[in-house]
């Protein structure tokens, strides 16, 4: 009976020392990649009934790859229902941003995205 216990106490030991060692070494090895700032475009236009669907799919998918991207929705011909809800979508995230389509390159340029 003491030797299995004394069996049991160095299996439990060894998996607590191998998880200690393992812990540095996995964080000096598997670095986490370097970020670099993404920009979704979306031409949008109309009523924009699909938007909000999209929109929630790409935030859903760029989380679970864990990238950080902002989204530009460049106003190609929206109704008025269509602006409201870009500004509303806007106003639920910071990262969406309406703009007009001749000023794509500003917002690019200036770094207008956080």
């Amino acid at each position: 009976m003491r030797l299995w216990q004394d069996g049991l106490f160095a299996l439990l030991a060894t998996i607590g020392l191998t998880a200690l060692i393992w812990l540095p070494i996995r964080s000096i090895c598997f670095l986490p990649p370097v970020r670099h700032r993404l920009i979704t475009l979306i031409p949008v236009q109309g009523n924009c009934e699909d938007l909000e669907p999209q929109i929630r799919a790409l935030s859903l998918l760029y989380s679970e790859c864990g990238i950080t991207c902002s989204t530009l929705l460049v106003d190609c011909g929206l109704s008025d229902e269509g602006q409201k809800l870009c500004r509303l979508l806007a106003q639920d995230d910071r990262r969406i941003i309406l703009c007009p389509k001749g000023e794509i390159e500003a917002y690019i340029t200036q770094g207008e995205f956080s």
